[in-house]
């Protein structure tokens, strides 16, 4: 064990490897404006999808300190791109009126995911082993990279409301003080 087998060594290395997923993520709240959702996305699933397989080998070859460093890496790349850039990406690419079903299906999609890994990745990992799990696991910043690829849309700068109502050959009317009123018509 690369901290030790006393709980305390535990519970520091979890801190220590937390550090720097909250380094990527105030790394990201800083940089997202001038670099863009999508830019930071992709980055983010490189490093992911580099770090996943390189701790399995590590691993393979008895290099905890190396397997450490992927693991760090992995949680900075994660922090950096997709964990807050899929949040951010959700609410942003819908109009208001949309909005609040979009992000719901979104966390639901998420809590989904976390459950089929949660069961998977131990079922898998029993089946080919430690290594090859952490290959299969990087198939999914892979994807995640590829469909950011796919669709060029970057959110940052644009009214959703404005592209969602030409897009649907309608106009988008000001609100004006008369259509605020709280009374029912």
């Amino acid at each position: 064990m690369l901290f030790g087998h006393r709980l305390l060594y535990a519970i520091l290395g979890g801190m220590f490897f937390s550090l720097f997923g909250v380094l990527g993520s105030v790394l990201q709240a800083w940089v997202c404006d001038r670099t863009g959702i999508r830019k930071l996305a992709l980055i983010g699933y490189m490093i992911a999808f580099i770090s996943l397989p390189a701790i399995g080998l590590a691993h393979g070859f008895g290099l905890l300190p190396v397997a450490a460093v992927f693991v760090a890496l992995f949680l900075f790349g994660h922090s950096l791109g997709p964990g807050p850039q899929g949040m951010a990406m959700a609410a942003l690419s819908f109009p208001t009126m949309l909005r609040g079903s979009a992000i719901g299906w979104t966390q639901g999609m998420l809590r989904v995911g976390s459950i089929v890994g949660s069961f998977a990745f131990p079922l898998l990992m029993s089946r080919v082993g430690f290594n090859t799990t952490f290959e299969f696991v990087a198939l999914a910043p892979l994807a995640g990279g590829l469909v950011t690829l796919l669709i060029r849309w970057e959110p940052i700068g644009k009214s959703v409301e404005e592209e969602w109502f030409q897009s649907h050959d309608m106009e988008l009317e000001p609100l004006t003080d008369s259509k605020m009123s709280t009374t029912p018509p």
